[in-house]
């Protein structure tokens, strides 16, 4: 036998799992932070069961452990191969409360750096979900890319506060032009063409 053959490197073929509740059931959670509520656990199956279609909306009351909900269907998504995963907040705050919350829940995520704003290796990777704001996402000058064949792919997404991202998303994507303004000539100049080649 050989050195290789000798050492233990566990099931490294294992496949993850994707049921929700098997999931939750995987994380290293902290104490108190090891169940999923009932309402959780509904709207988690019946999320599982419809997967695989687009753009689905989920509506729940305030308290009702949306993040967790969120973070489960993206890690789920991860550990089925559809990554990588991003969860869009509209704040900042936002973004920290959901990272305090996946560490709770054992859940891996990276986020944008301050200081460096090139896409973490990790969310690429499909080793850690991403959390970030709208701003991040939904603007002319994206991360992302935009409309170009080299732009980074988002295999799950979840939207949080998504009735605040539509505001958000047209605010970032929208030129406004005052019609009063005297900074802004809309005159139609024949010459302008000409003058730009000259």
């Amino acid at each position: 036998m050989g050195l290789l053959e000798d050492l233990n490197f566990g099931n490294i073929d294992e496949e993850k799992p994707t049921e929700p509740g098997a999931v939750f059931s995987s994380l290293n959670q902290e104490p108190s932070y090891d169940y999923l509520r009932s309402i959780q656990k509904e709207f988690l199956d019946n999320w599982y069961k419809r997967r695989t279609e687009r753009d689905l909306i989920g509506i729940l009351g305030t308290g009702t452990g949306k993040t967790l909900i969120g973070l489960l269907t993206l890690q789920s998504q991860l550990n089925g191969g559809n990554g990588p995963c991003a969860y869009v907040c509209p704040t900042r705050q936002l973004v920290n409360q959901v990272v305090n919350a996946a560490k709770k829940f054992g859940i891996k995520v990276v986020t944008f750096s301050r200081e460096d704003h090139r896409i973490p290796a990790e969310f690429t990777n499909c080793e850690s979900i991403l959390v970030m704001t709208f701003d991040k996402l939904f603007n002319g000058k994206s991360v992302f890319g935009v409309d170009t064949a080299s732009y980074e792919k988002i295999g799950s997404l979840v939207i949080d506060d998504a009735h605040t991202a539509i505001n958000k998303i047209k605010a970032a994507t929208t030129l406004t032009i005052p019609k009063d303004s005297k900074q802004v000539d809309c005159k139609f100049n024949p010459n302008f063409w000409t003058n730009l080649s000259a």
